[in-house]
């Protein structure tokens, strides 16, 4: 989980949850998707310049874990057989499809959209409530976007990036991964991924807490020195982390 996706306030020890924002699992749901919480303080600054979205997408871009991830999914795909031809060659082109998805996708919806569109392209945490609350709302941000002033919108940026880079992977994909019904596929599939990707953003620094109670101290000190590796320096000025 790349450590700039979450702020600096959720290293402290957590606080105790409000009451439950529904009587039933249903309302618990709707109160969930509606909810569109106030900028916090480790978002700073909480509206961002088209400048600093596109300072967002430069970090993304040349941030290591893009590259890990991108490898990760093309051996995955390889395995899975996936047909990009065969052996280290194979790999290699299904890891400069990846790449270029990534890279496209981080442009399109980091910058291109969000600033066309004047909408946040971080993930804001609600942090507390019951877990159905917090899901649906994690869930639910592929759909309901954030305007740069903190209102609910319908999240162009998510879909207009989609649509942009999976149309764009025609030019490159293979002949079999190409045409209409494998384009939507392509589409709905990273929508559904980036859902799940909201859900992991909105729990994980509860799941970390809770292994970091108990893993050794020099496990600890390992994961700061990855970490610091990991994470490129700022330029000068504003740092508009943490961003999504």
């Amino acid at each position: 989980m790349p450590q700039s996706d979450v702020s600096p306030s959720d290293n402290l020890p957590p606080r105790e949850p409000p009451p439950s924002p529904g009587a039933t699992l249903k309302e618990e749901i709707e109160a969930g998707i509606k909810a569109q919480p106030a900028c916090l303080g480790g978002y700073q600054p909480c509206v961002l310049t088209s400048r600093e979205k596109l300072r967002m997408f430069e970090r993304k871009s040349y941030s290591p874990f893009t590259f890990v991830n991108a490898a990760f999914d093309a051996l995955y795909s390889q395995i899975s057989g996936d047909d990009y031809g065969p052996g280290m060659r194979g790999v290699a082109k299904r890891y400069g499809a990846n790449l270029a998805d990534t890279e496209a996708r981080s442009f399109f919806q980091t910058y291109l959209f969000s600033s066309l569109f004047h909408q946040d392209p971080r993930y804001h945490r609600v942090a507390r409530g019951g877990l159905f609350y917090r899901a649906s709302y994690a869930a639910s941000r592929v759909l309901i976007g954030r305007t740069d002033d903190g209102r609910s919108t319908l999240n162009w940026p998510e879909f207009l990036g989609v649509a942009a880079t999976v149309t764009l992977g025609n030019a490159y994909y293979p002949e079999q991964d190409r045409g209409p019904i494998r384009t939507l596929s392509r589409g709905f599939g990273s929508i559904a991924s980036d859902a799940g990707t909201e859900v992991m953003r909105e729990f994980w620094p509860d799941v970390r807490r809770v292994l970091h109670r108990h893993e050794p101290k020099s496990v600890q000190r390992i994961e700061q020195k990855i970490s610091a590796m990991s994470s490129p320096a700022a330029p000068a000025g504003k740092d508009p982390s943490p961003e999504n």
